[in-house]
C-alpha cells in the first residue's frame, strides 16, 4: 500500500487543540487526502491514564489528522467509519508505528471513536 504525508505546519490552539497553519495532504493509494488549513484537531484522542504509554505528537500524529479529518469533513463523501479506522490503521503502518501499537490505536478507535 502506498502512502505519503506532506509536510506538516500544526500550531496549538486552545489547550488540547491544534490548527493546520498549511494544507496537509495525505496520499493513500493514489487518492489524496487534503487536510485545510484552519482545520482543527486534538490529535490522537488517547485516554489521560494512557498518555504516558502512547505519544500523541509521535508517529501517530500525521495518521491521527487524516483520521480525524476523514471523522468531520463533509465536503467529501462520508466514508464508514470502519473504513476511517482502517485507513488510520495503514498510515500508522505506514509512518513505522510497531503493529502491537497500530493494533491498540485501531482498537481505541473501534472502541471510542466517533
Amino acid at each position: 500500500m502506498d502512502i505519503a504525508f506532506s509536510d506538516l505546519d500544526l500550531r496549538a490552539s486552545n489547550p488540547g487543540w491544534f490548527t493546520l497553519c498549511a494544507e496537509f495532504t495525505c496520499v493513500f493509494d493514489g487518492q489524496v487526502i487534503r487536510v485545510p488549513i484552519g482545520f482543527k484537531t486534538d490529535l490522537a484522542s488517547i485516554p489521560r491514564p494512557l498518555r504516558g504509554l502512547f505519544d500523541r505528537t509521535g508517529l501517530s500524529l500525521k495518521p491521527a489528522i487524516v483520521h480525524d479529518y476523514l471523522y468531520t469533513d463533509g465536503s467529501i463523501p462520508t466514508l464508514p467509519r470502519k473504513l476511517c479506522d482502517k485507513v488510520f490503521y495503514a498510515c500508522l503502518r505506514a509512518v513505522g508505528v510497531s503493529a502491537w501499537t497500530a493494533w491498540v490505536y485501531y482498537a481505541g478507535v473501534r472502541m471510542g471513536g466517533g
